[in-house]
């Protein structure tokens, strides 16, 4: 496990009012430190990566 940052990227115009939701699993993260399009993680298993996803609301 190593410390890992995800990176949420889309190809829609955004309003300058978006923000983005991570997701592990289908329920919202509350771990980690998210910043802008970016999720820090500090220790995840390479099968745990799996488990994240990103939406912009």
């Amino acid at each position: 496990k190593e410390e890992v940052i995800l990176s949420c990227l889309t190809n829609c115009t955004l309003n300058d009012n978006h923000t983005y939701i991570w997701y592990k699993n289908g329920r919202q993260v509350t771990d980690g430190f998210a910043k802008v399009n970016k999720l820090y993680l500090d220790s995840v298993s390479n099968e745990e990566l799996q488990q994240y996803s990103c939406a912009v609301g």
